[in-house]
C-alpha cells in the first residue's frame, strides 16, 4: 500500500494521523481495533481536519477505498489477496479520512 503522507497537506483536508508502521504491521482484529483507537483520538484532537468528518461521506469514501484497492495493489505491483485481511481492511479505513 503506498505510504499515507500527510506533509505539505492542508490541514483541512488530511488522512487521519496513523503512524505507517503500526498500519503496516496489522494482522489481526486487535491490531485493527487498535488504528481505529488512533484514528478516534486523532479525529478528538483535531476535528476538522480529516476531508471526511461525517459519518455519511466518511461511509461513501470507504466504499469507494475498499472498491478501489484492489486496482491500487495493482498499480503498485503488488497482488490484493483473494480474501483481504484486517490489514487491508485498516488501511481502507485510514484512506476514506481522506480520500476526496
Amino acid at each position: 500500500m503506498a505510504t499515507r503522507d500527510n506533509v505539505g497537506v492542508d490541514a483541512y483536508s488530511r488522512f487521519a494521523d496513523v503512524p505507517e508502521d503500526q498500519l503496516q504491521q496489522v494482522g489481526s482484529n486487535a491490531d485493527a481495533a487498535k488504528i481505529v483507537a488512533l484514528m478516534e483520538a486523532d479525529l478528538r484532537a483535531h476535528p476538522n481536519a480529516w476531508e471526511n468528518t461525517d459519518l455519511a461521506t466518511f461511509l461513501g469514501a470507504l466504499a469507494r477505498c475498499i472498491d478501489a484497492q484492489p486496482q491500487l495493489y495493482g498499480n503498485l505491483g503488488q497482488s490484493y489477496p483473494a480474501i483481504p485481511s484486517w490489514k487491508q481492511f485498516a488501511e481502507a479505513l485510514v484512506a476514506a479520512t481522506g480520500y476526496e
